[in-house]
């Protein structure tokens, strides 16, 4: 199967890659298309405004000479024409005043070109006024009366226009309607352009095969004569069809590149195909390569078209694929390579370049798999390694010497999308060089060596496009360039020399980028760093034993980042003006503090790294507030934030005993010190000095001191009453906060009342023992709390904060969830849910009492109903009755199913605000209840009949959204059908196992009845789209719009796939073409009554698929001429297909 799949993926790689091309041309072609129709409607305005100026300017000059007609006609020579224009010019401009006036005949340049515009009416040009333009005026009649006028503005005027057009001038015809726009369609690209390259692919491969093992007894000679033959038959037929009818244009020129093709591969089987070896000299069958070649390209390029000179060369070195024997045979790979080359940088055909690498590469890597997948991973030097390696560097060399010598424009937009193609090319170029010489090695000593010099080459070749001034090409390189020289070393250096040597790498990038103010290599010494850090982490974990050694490495680095980001910016500040430059200071700055706490993590014990940390918080608050460095402040804040998270995972731990105190007391005390004492640094002077704007960071610390010593009470007290302490504690600070305006107090007597509600809930989970008057721990404790929190929301908020105000409502809410929570442990595990409904629902109705000011009641009625919701899930549905009567699951999840229905119909017939969430959100009640009832049908049906079910209630859902007119209920059956195709899939479709009790035979019945059903869904389904108006949304809202407008589409394509998979298994493995055609053919009859583009394609595509099936899995089985015939008869087909709707397709879109 490896074999098989390399074989169809270099197959798909050179058919598709002239469709990738035809596609892209014709993306272009149609964007220049569409341009030039909007250049044509311009000019077109442009030309009607001037032909109505014309005209209004003719017939202001033919208004007013019919009261002097009579003067002029009596004397034509004395016209005063002569007098005002012969004073002031001289005699050679004198005389064309004259003739206009004595001999009024029309200009002879100008006006025929109008009479052909179709926007002048054809009126204007008769015969009779265009035929005696060369004769005198004094023939024609018509013409005297307008030359008549005396002065020369009407003479210019008699001059510029005909009297003809002036007199019989008629109104501007209606604006011709733009020419219609050509729909290129599914059908016509099938059918007109794939199957011209499939047939020709496989003619090109069947005489491939034919001569590498077919025609034994004709010999070496008559292969080699028929391979010629067909080659030049199919360039004759190539050159014929391209001169007799444009529309075969195509074909034609896929002939000729096919052509050129086998006479490549012929010219190349006369001496590597040993069937049909006729030259025993390697040299002269080269030296006919290079002239077969030669004149391919040259025949090729005199059509301009990208399409055919890829076409030519793709199957040329297909073919060179198909059968070779050794390293040199190589060699026709390299030529072709050269050439093509030199075509890109000659045509600028960049496209074609990045086809050619893949074909180049992946030819040599296909002829290396018949040597090093033998060695089974064992890999040994063979004789053709350095060959190989040669030829690969051949490749290299010529790709990249096009890459570096090419010139483009990039201030163009065509020159941007020839270096994006470019790019791709040359990062294709060396990453597949990489890939095939990492393939065939077989030590890994030369990796280092190779990848310095590489990289080097690289580096070098950049800083040349640098000179060059191609950015996007210096770029490019110089980044392969340094990438390459950093991963080189780790092939010779590890652990802590390959640490310090990235770190002198990448200060080396990094101040040649300072120096020499290039950002390119600044950015390199940043990507060093990152790298140097995680190589860092990596070679020394966390978990390693202590050691100064490794300390020390860390340390340095910490000092070499607070440099570059502290000192380096200080000295240098224009070069770090961007906000990317800021940016990579910062994030260095932060890389230094983690090196550092790391470097205290590896030098000092286990219970003191708290201690460390906190004193390097201080020191970064001291620097950051006398230096004004705002970011080392920031820093001591993460600082010391760690150094409250380590005090929490390790001391707090600690009971060790030291001089009769534990060591938890002594270390904890020492970091609650230094954070209080770093609090008083917590603000940076340029922030205190603006009174308005300060950001006050002294509550951090006050919070992790109140943090350290909330925890302390945990490990003195017992675990169910520590909740009840923490809320009185909370009180205490809330009451504190309000009297003496701290705010930090406040907002943590908030943080602690909550943290006092969440142990409450996990507390009460285990102290259920009985107190006195028949309560229990759990009791008491929860009261405690709840009293505790619905006190607290008279002194949760903070005057100045107005985030603040709704504390108050948190507390509220954490107090309605114990009340659900003891309901939990109270009531009976399937009545729990049941009562969470009904309390959400009595939660509601009082929301709904008041609904301007009630909000909260109503959120906490929503989340109530999820809660109940959710849990029909994990209990209800999972509760098993007594055979013979009424389930726990149907009469539990039922009257929940109806609560969530009632809140939905409450909610949409409330007065409600429409930009209220809870408004918004009253559908999900709706989408719960459709869910209760397809849950309780997957439990409660057989499980082979769960997706009729659900396809019955997806036609309910459609009715009902056809009578409503509301889309949620749309929404849900386009979902449901979804998961019932998913639920079909995955147990209907699946083999005998142990959950699936269907046997093959009975399959059919419930997916046929599923299908049924959803194709009875139509109905109501084409009702809601008729039903359904356009939308004005924009993306997503788009989409779900067209979907939910057009719910038939889903379930087509959800029936037409279970169809498809249900013939697949159910019919006889030599049927399954056949019922697919069938399938086909109803489909494509099917849209064509409904009239349903998309359904026809559906109809074309499986009519393709049961094409594609025969071509991937079965010819495989065949052998070479069953392939061969099966080859040249598929494509004789698929070309006749072609032909006949190409030469039809006229009269089918007429019919559509």
């Amino acid at each position: 199967m490896g074999d098989v799949a390399a074989i169809l993926f270099v197959v798909a790689l050179i058919v598709l890659g002239p469709w990738v091309i035809v596609i892209v041309m014709g993306v272009r072609r149609r964007r220049e298309r569409r341009e030039t129709e909007a250049r044509f409607a311009t000019l077109t305005q442009r030309i009607y405004g001037v032909e109505q100026r014309l005209k209004e300017i003719v017939q202001r000059g033919v208004s007013v000479p019919p009261a002097a007609e009579a003067p002029p006609a009596s004397a034509p020579r004395p016209a005063p024409a002569p007098a005002p224009v012969a004073t002031p010019a001289p005699a050679p401009l004198a005389t064309p005043p004259a003739a206009p006036s004595a001999k009024p005949e029309p200009p002879q340049q100008p006006w025929p070109k109008p009479a052909e515009s179709p926007f002048f009416p054809r009126a204007v040009t008769p015969p009779s006024t265009l035929s005696p333009a060369p004769a005198p005026a004094t023939a024609t009649p018509p013409p005297p009366p307008v030359a008549v006028p005396a002065a020369p503005v009407a003479a210019r005027v008699a001059v510029t226009a005909p009297p003809a057009i002036a007199q019989r001038v008629a109104p501007p015809p209606p604006p011709m309607p733009p020419p219609p726009r050509k729909r290129s369609g599914v059908e016509e690209l099938i059918a007109g352009n794939w199957l011209v390259f499939i047939g020709i692919a496989l003619l090109v491969f069947g005489i491939a095969f034919g001569l590498s093992v077919f025609w034994e007894k004709l010999g070496p000679f008559g292969k080699v004569s028929i391979g010629l033959l067909s080659g030049t038959a199919l360039l004759g037929a190539g050159l014929w069809m391209e001169k007799k009818d444009e529309r075969y244009k195509l074909f034609a020129r896929a002939g000729i590149g096919g052509g050129w093709a086998v006479l490549f591969f012929t010219t190349y089987a006369m001496h590597h195909v040993e069937a049909t070896r006729i030259i025993a000299s390697q040299a002269v069958d080269l030296a006919l390569l290079l002239v077969v070649a030669g004149a391919m390209v040259a025949h090729t390029l005199r059509y301009n078209s990208q399409v055919v000179t890829g076409v030519a060369f793709l199957l040329a070195f297909s073919t060179v694929t198909i059968s070779r024997d050794n390293v040199y045979s190589l060699g026709a790979s390299a030529i072709l390579a050269l050439a093509l080359a030199a075509i890109v940088v000659r045509r600028r055909w960049f496209e074609l370049e990045v086809f050619g690498i893949l074909a180049s590469y992946l030819n040599h890597w296909w002829w290396l798999r018949s040597i090093i997948e033998p060695m089974q991973g064992h890999k040994q030097m063979f004789p053709e390694f350095f060959p190989s390696a040669a030829i690969l560097i051949l490749y290299w060399a010529a790709y990249r010497g096009s890459y570096v010598l090419r010139s483009i424009d990039s201030h163009s937009s065509e020159g941007d999308r020839a270096e994006r193609v470019s790019t791709v090319a040359a990062i294709l170029n060396t990453g597949l060089l990489l890939f095939v010489l990492k393939y065939q090695s077989v030590t890994p000593k030369y990796a280092f060596y190779a990848l310095l010099a590489l990289g080097a080459i690289e580096l070098v070749l950049g800083l040349m496009m640098r000179g060059r001034e191609r950015r996007a090409a210096f770029v490019v390189l110089a980044s392969m360039g340094a990438s390459l020289f950093v991963a080189a070393f780790p092939f010779k250096f590890s652990g802590g020399d390959l640490s310090v040597i990235w770190l002198i790498v990448a200060e080396m990038f990094y101040l040649s980028g300072v120096f020499t103010d290039e950002l390119l290599f600044r950015r390199f010494g940043r990507l060093a760093e990152l790298v140097v850090v995680v190589q860092l982490y990596y070679a020394h974990p966390l978990d390693a034993p202590k050691s100064w050694q490794n300390a020390l490495v860390f340390a340095f680095a910490a000092v070499l980042f607070g440099a570059n980001s502290h000192l380096v910016p200080w000295r240098w500040p224009k070069i770090f003006e961007t906000q990317w430059e800021r940016f990579g200071v910062r994030l260095v700055s932060w890389l230094g503090v983690a090196m550092a706490m790391t470097a205290i993590w590896l030098a000092v014990p286990e219970a003191w790294n708290a201690v460390g940390w906190a004193a390097l918080a201080f020191w970064l608050a001291f620097a950051g507030y006398t230096l004004a460095q705002e970011e080392l402040s920031y820093q001591a804040n993460v600082v010391a934030i760690a150094a409250s998270i380590c005090t929490l995972i390790v001391n707090l731990k600690d009971d060790r005993l030291w001089h009769g105190v534990t060591m938890r007391l002594v270390t904890v005390s020492i970091v609650a010190l230094l954070l209080y004492a770093t609090a008083r640094f917590s603000i940076t002077p340029r922030m205190a000095k603006a009174s308005a704007g300060a950001i006050r960071l002294r509550p951090i610390y006050t919070w992790s001191a109140a943090v350290l010593i909330a925890l302390l009470a945990v490990d003195e007290l017992t675990e169910a009453w520590v909740a009840p302490v923490w809320v009185l504690f909370a009180l205490a600070l809330a009451f504190l906060g309000q009297r003496q305006r701290l705010k930090d107090f406040v907002l943590q007597a908030n943080i602690l009342a909550i943290l006092a509600f969440l142990l409450t809930l996990i507390a009460t989970t285990t102290h259920g023992e009985a107190l006195r008057f028949g309560m229990t721990v759990r009791l008491v404790s929860t009261a405690i709390v709840i009293a505790a929190l619905y006190t607290q929301t008279r002194w949760s908020e903070v005057a100045d904060w107005s985030w603040t105000r709704g504390l108050g409502t948190v507390h509220a809410w954490a107090a309605s969830f114990l009340v659900c929570w003891l309901m939990w442990y109270e009531l009976h595990p399937v009545a729990v849910a049941v009562g969470w409904a009904l309390f959400g629902v009595g939660l509601l109705e009082l929301g709904m009492a008041r609904p301007d000011s009630n909000k909260d009641w109503r959120a906490q009625a929503y989340i109530a109903l999820v809660a109940a919701f959710l849990r029909i899930f994990f209990v209800n549905l999972n509760a098993a009755g007594v055979p013979g009567e009424i389930s726990p699951r149907v009469y539990t999840t039922v009257p929940i199913a109806l609560l969530l229905f009632y809140a939905y119909t409450r909610l949409e017939s409330a007065e409600l605000d429409a930009k209220e969430l809870t408004r918004r959100a009253s559908t999900l009640f709706a989408w719960m209840g459709t869910i209760s009832v397809v849950a309780l049908i997957r439990f409660e049906l057989p499980l082979a009949w769960v997706v009729a079910a659900w396809a019955a209630l997806v036609v309910i859902l459609l009715s009902v959204a056809w009578t409503t007119g509301r889309t949620t209920f749309t929404a849900q059956a386009l979902l449901l059908t979804l998961a019932l195709a998913f639920r079909a899939s995955m147990y209907n479709f699946a083999q005998h196992s142990y959950f699936a009790t269907l046997s093959w035979e009975q399959r059919w019945l419930p997916v046929g009845a599923t299908i049924a059903l959803l194709f009875a869904a139509f109905y109501p389904a084409f009702r809601v789209r008729a039903a359904s108006a356009v939308s004005n949304a924009t993306g997503f809202r788009r989409l779900a719009g067209a979907l939910l407008r057009r719910p038939e589409q889903t379930l087509f394509f959800v029936a037409v796939g279970l169809l498809t998979v249900l013939l697949y298994l159910e019919v006889a493995h030599a049927l399954v073409t056949v019922a697919w055609g069938v399938e086909a053919v109803a489909l494509f009859v099917f849209a064509l009554v409904v009239r349903e583009r998309s359904f026809r394609i559906t109809g074309l595509v499986i009519l393709l698929m049961g094409i594609a099936k025969i071509l991937v899995f079965d010819v495989w089985s065949f052998t070479v001429v069953q392939k061969f015939v099966t080859f040249m008869v598929l494509g004789v087909v698929t070309i006749a297909i072609s032909l006949l709707y190409t030469r039809n397709k006229d009269a089918l879109k007429e019919y559509l």
